[in-house]
């Protein structure tokens, strides 16, 4: 049965459904142990509601935000990747919703995405970023945690020439050895750089798959039932969504095209239909809508239904916001300065979006449990504030 890929030896956060967008998505997801919820579902709109936004400051124009256990006590952080920073900040959550402030590590020039995930194998969580570098990136920084919520100063790899431009990067072991390996995204390029991993936190060199157009994003899940990771890119200037399927030993076939109908920004993998199999998600900026292509077993999607958005969605998440077993979608709008939440039937249709205002330039968004009472909260990274805008979930009496 299709699933998605579970992190590598990452430790377990006290909460529910963490959905990662990678990056302006480069997204990965985890279900997490919640232990016992309340029996009722927590309604959005009906017997919760999302607070107003807290805004918790970051390096300058955070683009994208993770949330992760860092410092291994159990309790949900944040991490951002701050573009004009040139750092990536990490700020550790007290439990309760609430965090402190934002510790920074240096990256490459203009990092403009990142993922989080446990590069050496030690059982703690580590940072990867995606150098832009004023367009003539050509890097990803590898920041290994030191397990206290601090990070140990970056090394870098190359991912091509000079001005490949890397925008995004995926984390998962996609040669089935147990370490893990990044996919990374070079959009001027137009390629997918897969370098694996040594499992002490170095990587060997790049091995370079064409996709077209510049790809945007880049999501790795398992969706075609044979345990094999495949990538998932959305492609920039077009009107499709690649996915490349794993041969297992980190290398990948040709990429196979699927329409959704507008100009794809970010994607992610999730079952929102609960057939036991994959769907597509992409948020699609320049028309404000996602659309969902539901995966039919193999590699056969049907045509992509769209639903409409919050102004210019850039960063996309999936997890159970409303309590209710069924996957909810949110937007990051960046023009709208806004997280639009689909609520999930549980079929594969959505409710109407509603629209909850963040930070300014809203460009990235997670799902999880925050403050430890068992439901969703949402954080997006807000570039034009310079802040992670946090959202608490609140269950009425």
């Amino acid at each position: 049965m299709p699933r998605a890929l579970r992190p590598l030896r990452q430790p377990a956060l006290r909460g529910c459904l963490v959905a990662m967008v990678m990056g302006c998505g480069r997204i990965r997801f985890d279900v997490l142990d919640v232990g016992e919820r309340d029996a009722r579902a927590c309604a959005l709109g009906i017997d919760a509601t999302l607070q107003s936004h807290v805004d918790y400051a970051t390096g300058a124009a955070p683009q994208m935000v993770r949330i992760a256990d860092m410092n291994r006590d159990g309790v949900a952080d944040l991490v951002s990747v701050d573009l004009n920073g040139s750092t990536v900040s990490v700020l550790v959550g007290r439990s309760d919703g609430t965090f402190a402030t934002a510790a920074s590590q240096s990256t490459a020039f203009n990092p403009y995405s990142g993922a989080v995930g446990d590069l050496d194998g030690n059982g703690t969580l580590d940072v990867v970023t995606a150098n832009y570098s004023a367009g003539n990136g050509n890097s990803v920084s590898v920041l290994l945690g030191n397990g206290d919520g601090s990070l140990a100063p970056r090394t870098d790899f190359i991912t091509g020439i000079a001005g490949v431009v890397p925008v995004a990067v995926a984390i998962a072991d996609l040669d089935r050895d147990g370490n893990a390996d990044l996919a990374v995204a070079n959009y001027v390029g137009a390629t997918i750089a897969v370098l694996l991993g040594n499992g002490d936190g170095s990587l060997r060199a790049h091995q370079d798959y064409s996709i077209g157009s510049g790809p945007q994003s880049v999501a790795v899940a398992e969706l075609d039932g044979d345990g094999i990771a495949d990538l998932v890119v959305t492609l920039a200037n077009g009107t499709s969504l690649a996915v490349l399927h794993g041969n297992g030993d980190g290398s990948f076939g040709s990429p196979v095209m699927h329409s959704v109908m507008g100009d794809p920004y970010d994607a992610a993998v999730g079952d929102v239909d609960r057939d036991g199999t994959l769907d597509l998600i992409a948020a699609n900026w320049l028309d404000n809508t996602i659309v969902v292509l539901h995966g039919q077993g193999g590699s056969s999607y049907a045509a992509a239904v769209a639903y409409p958005t919050g102004v210019e969605p850039r960063g996309i998440a999936i997890g159970d916001i409303d309590g209710d077993g069924a996957l909810d979608i949110a937007t990051a709008n960046y023009s709208g300065a806004s997280i639009s939440v689909l609520r999930g039937y549980g079929d594969g249709t959505f409710q109407p979006f509603q629209d909850f205002a963040t930070g300014g330039g809203a460009y990235s968004a997670a799902i999880g449990d925050l403050d430890g009472d068992g439901d969703a909260d949402l954080a997006v990274a807000s570039v034009f504030t310079n802040a992670i805008s946090v959202l608490i979930n609140t269950c009425a009496p």
